[in-house]
């Protein structure tokens, strides 16, 4: 699960009051222009906000080239099973539900991603841990709670940042962006014992071959950002779980950046730079791979194995400084069997829905 990525974020909410001086000479004093304060936009819902977030997911995957995904109504039914279940679940004050559900609780399915999408006739689903066998499932969450009192203006926007903050992850970035070719996306709001509003977004991505549609037959790595992106320009790794630099506590640093080759290859970055375009400077960086051992505390440029977990096909670059914004930054990895990967991408500063008081 990536943990209330968003919580307390921004969003005024008050009422904003200009005065037009002017140049006149008139003796008369002109009425101010009052701002209102901003409502909710009721044209928006829950089921706008799953369109538009699974949109988000899809638009970064073809940007990059990792392939489209279409929606599976047998995953999409699999995953609204499993969000009912959390409401359920918070309807009972219980907030600890994530990937595991329970037998005999109220809205029950499965207890793993994989049987809750076979149970709706996703066939034979196994869940991918190594990515081994076929076909195989992924299922990632967010969860936003907000302060008492307050909603969002746009549920389509809150949608799209709960999308960008899943890729603005390491393993759930890397879980996103797998070679699978079907979808089922969720998104909720559920209220709470105190009447805080939580909003979960959840993806369960699927395929039912083993074929990598992104880059087939093509010896190239791809990597997410990519040539031209745009992408939070921080992170902070605390707030995924699992936690992919534990020793750093709460260290804010830049935004992962993902290398996924071909299945079947297994990628060791041997060099890789950070480079910022206004200052020349390079940005100290770490390697989550394969093979590595836990960096020594202190080391923000060592190897760290990160979670057996991820795809064996896939390695990551971890910027131990934030990244600045809205400047370019050119990126330089070398692997051990592949072709050296070049691309710039910019760093800007992450989707921040609005919030009003209901």
């Amino acid at each position: 699960m990536l943990t209330t990525l968003l919580t307390a974020c921004g969003g005024g909410s008050g009422t904003g009051a200009s005065t037009n001086t002017g140049t006149s000479t008139s003796t008369s004093t002109p009425a101010p222009l009052v701002t209102p304060a901003p409502t909710v936009d009721p044209s928006q819902t829950t089921a706008t906000a799953t369109v538009a977030a699974q949109a988000y997911l899809n638009a970064a995957r073809n940007e990059c080239g990792f392939g489209a995904i279409t929606t599976s109504s047998a995953l999409n039914s699999a995953v609204v099973d499993a969000n009912n279940y959390y409401l359920n679940r918070v309807a009972e004050n219980d907030l600890s539900y994530v990937h595991t559900q329970t037998v005999g609780k109220t809205g029950f399915t499965g207890v793993t991603p994989a049987q809750r999408a076979s149970y709706r006739g996703y066939p034979n689903a196994n869940s991918a841990g190594g990515m081994t066998g076929t076909p195989r499932v992924a299922e990632t969450l967010t969860t936003q709670s907000l302060p008492a009192g307050y909603t969002f203006q746009s549920l389509n926007t809150a949608g799209q940042a709960m999308a960008q903050s899943l890729l603005n992850t390491v393993y759930h970035l890397g879980a996103n962006m797998l070679p699978l070719s079907d979808v089922g996306t969720s998104f909720v709001k559920a209220t709470t014992a105190d009447g805080s509003e939580q909003f979960r977004l959840t993806f369960l991505q699927g395929d039912l071959t083993f074929v990598d549609a992104g880059k087939v037959g093509q010896d190239r790595a791809r990597t997410y950002p990519c040539q031209g992106s745009k992408v939070p320009n921080e992170f902070r790794p605390n707030q995924e779980v699992p936690n992919p630099a534990p020793d750093v506590g709460a260290r804010v640093v830049g935004t992962p950046i993902l290398i996924q080759v071909p299945q079947g290859v297994t990628p060791s970055i041997i060099s890789a730079t950070i480079k910022n375009t206004r200052t020349g400077q390079f940005v100290p960086v770490r390697r989550i791979q394969n093979g590595c051992t836990n960096p020594i505390p202190g080391d923000l440029t060592g190897c760290y194995q990160g979670e057996s977990g991820f795809d064996a096909a896939q390695a990551f670059l971890l910027p131990m400084d934030p990244l600045e914004a809205n400047i370019v930054h050119e990126v330089v990895i070398n692997l051990n069997t592949l072709p050296q990967i070049v691309f710039s991408f910019t760093p800007i500063g992450a989707l921040n829905p609005v919030l009003v008081k209901k």
